[in-house]
């Protein structure tokens, strides 16, 4: 458990379906948040309290890498993580096809730093 960055409510630092996962890792100067699988409409209901530990934290990165699949839904769980970390451009590595699509196609360049790779350079979205 983590403690919300807002408050001092434990809340869990990851959350996971069938299919999907998402999980919030503290380092010394802010958080790094991982997403895995199918992140969607069946995830989606079960991150609320996940993205509380994100809230007033600085979010250093949103590791999608490992992410199969994305709907709405999903994509709806970047901004919400994007807001609760105090609306600041948030790098997003590893981004696939179907990330990178729905980036572009959404128009949230402006509150993405999109990255290839776990360590990989600028990518186009």
């Amino acid at each position: 458990m983590l403690c919300g960055m807002a408050d001092s409510t434990p809340v869990p630092a990851a959350v996971s379906t069938a299919h999907g996962r998402v999980e919030v890792e503290p380092q010394d100067d802010g958080v790094v948040v991982r997403l895995a699988g199918d992140v969607d409409l069946l995830l989606a209901p079960h991150v609320r309290e996940v993205v509380r530990a994100v809230e007033g934290a600085r979010v250093q990165e949103i590791d999608v890498t490992d992410v199969t699949f994305v709907d709405s839904a999903g994509m709806a769980l970047l901004i919400q993580v994007w807001v609760a970390g105090g609306r600041r451009r948030v790098p997003l590595r590893g981004a696939g096809d179907q990330v990178l699509e729905l980036v572009a196609m959404m128009s949230l360049g402006e509150l993405f730093d999109v990255w290839d790779g776990p360590r990989g350079g600028h990518a186009t979205a």
